[in-house]
């Protein structure tokens, strides 16, 4: 979309049509036309061209084209929460993938990637996931995405935790990617580090089945 259009001498139109008027001999008119392309153009390479016309014949070159490649810029970002924080061992949990795009182009292509850790014996997408997303045991992919310039969106993804969690068990990163060029990348992948704790009752059983190993083993030798 034309912007705005200005030129030394004489107007011009939005639709870039000047009137120069009589132009002396030796004279030289600049026009500057300021355009906008969407968020949704198509990436390549893209040609304009301008033509002079007089009442006067006119000789030598009376258009010129110039061109130009068009690319994409699409500024992702992702961030990962968990909760309850802390969660105790063998509870269920929520593992929650927040990503955005801030443009100035629509991202095309997009993927996110999540391989969620030891802690987690069983995990499930929640809610409506984005078309696209799917999990495969413990791991979430996303593919063939597009999130328009401005746009956010989320992925829920409900856990079960294993019955005995150490530090670190259920810390998780997600990724996100896209086919149109991040001007900063440095967004693109989020870890979350949730906070566990083991109940009483599995600290006990810990130590029961301990005692049992230790009988059955004297009784065998």
């Amino acid at each position: 979309a034309v912007i705005g259009s200005a030129g030394t001498s004489g107007s011009c139109t939005t639709a870039v049509t000047c009137t120069i008027g009589d132009l002396p001999v030796g004279v030289t008119v600049t026009v500057l036309v300021d355009v906008a392309y969407p968020a949704n153009a198509t990436s390549g390479t893209v040609g304009n061209t301008a033509t002079v016309t007089a009442a006067t014949p006119l000789t030598g070159t009376t258009s010129d084209t110039a061109t130009f490649t068009l690319v994409g810029s699409a500024d992702l970002s992702i961030r990962k929460s968990f909760a309850p924080d802390p969660v105790t061992a063998g509870q269920p949990g929520q593992y929650v993938i927040e990503y955005s795009n801030l443009g100035p182009s629509d991202a095309l292509g997009v993927t996110i990637t999540d391989t969620f850790p030891s802690g987690v014996v069983s995990a499930a997408l929640a809610g409506t996931p984005p078309a696209g997303c799917a999990l495969a045991g413990l791991v979430l992919n996303c593919t063939g995405l597009t999130v328009a310039a401005g746009a956010s969106g989320s992925i829920t993804v409900d856990v079960v935790t294993a019955g005995v969690l150490g530090a670190g068990d259920l810390d998780n990163s997600a990724s996100i990617a896209s086919s149109t060029a991040d001007p900063d990348p440095s967004d693109n992948t989020a870890t979350v580090e949730p906070n566990t704790a083991n109940s009483a009752d599995a600290s006990m059983m810990g130590a029961l089945r301990l005692g049992d190993l230790s009988v059955h083993l004297g009784v065998r030798v």
